[in-house]
């Protein structure tokens, strides 16, 4: 509980502004280190926004867990 809580608590809801574009507070944009280029991916009932060096680092690192154990994906059926 204490590590959700930890990971969760910057959590905050955004708006949006009258021409659709979500508008995500500052607190949040520099915790996350958004800043001209961004990532928005798709997370099955979430998305997620990255900044471009930090989706790209997350990405490899998922590419690489993923060759070096197998049978995660095979256990799911890929």
């Amino acid at each position: 509980t204490a590590i959700i809580r930890l990971l969760v608590s910057p959590a905050q809801e955004c708006t949006f502004d009258k021409q659709g574009r979500i508008q995500i507070p500052l607190s949040l944009r520099s915790h996350a280190g958004l800043a001209k280029e961004i990532v928005v991916v798709g997370h099955f009932d979430k998305i997620e926004i990255f900044n471009q060096s930090r989706y790209d680092q997350v990405t490899h690192n998922s590419e690489s867990f993923l060759q070096e154990n197998p049978q995660d994906m095979a256990d799911l059926g890929f």
